[in-house]
């Protein structure tokens, strides 16, 4: 029953006590390789666009995070899904100006306060940090700040999992930002 219940309530997975270690290793690289095929096409079926505990949803425009919703203006909106499309891929600052202004780029600090914008809504309310600035490069969404690309799980990845679900007795929910073409 709690299975079901925790299935029906949102859980990717379900892991009961006692689990061998390898099993628990082979559900989080199967919970990997499904968020990475969903966002290989760019989005899934429902435009939703997902890093971490993040979501956006570019046919009813909004954005979530750990459930709670974003207020974001229409350009935040704008960055975050630039970001979300290429994520965990950098985004040049150029290229997001180019995004949002076209050739007439204005002058000063408009995309640093835009990002610091984003960032206060995405960001501070939470424990980690998802949106990481390139020094005089650009801007990058990721769980892990020196992401470049779609990564192999790392080890301390996977013993931070099992120690969790060790003491939780539940897997609910493992993704990491996959590369989006």
């Amino acid at each position: 029953e709690d299975r079901v219940l925790g299935l029906q309530t949102g859980a990717d997975d379900y892991l009961v006590k006692p689990f061998a270690f390898r099993e628990l290793e082979a559900r989080i690289r199967a919970l990997l390789r499904r968020g990475r095929l969903q966002s290989a096409k760019g989005m899934d079926r429902g435009g939703l666009w997902t890093c971490a505990d993040l979501t956006l949803n570019e046919e009813e425009h909004w954005a979530a995070r750990q459930g709670r919703r974003l207020r974001l203006s229409p350009t935040g909106f704008r960055i975050l899904k630039e970001l979300l499309r290429v994520a965990p891929g950098l985004v040049r600052r150029q290229h997001l100006e180019q995004l949002l202004w076209g050739d007439e780029p204005p002058e000063g600090s408009a995309l640093r306060t835009h990002i610091h914008e984003l960032r206060r809504e995405l960001d501070k309310p939470f424990g980690l940090p998802l949106l990481h600035t390139v020094p005089h490069v650009g801007y990058r969404l990721s769980p892990d700040p020196a992401e470049g690309g779609a990564p192999d799980i790392a080890p301390d990845v996977v013993a931070d999992a099992a120690a969790n679900a060790a003491a939780n007795a539940t897997v609910r929910e493992a993704s990491l930002c996959p590369a989006n073409p």
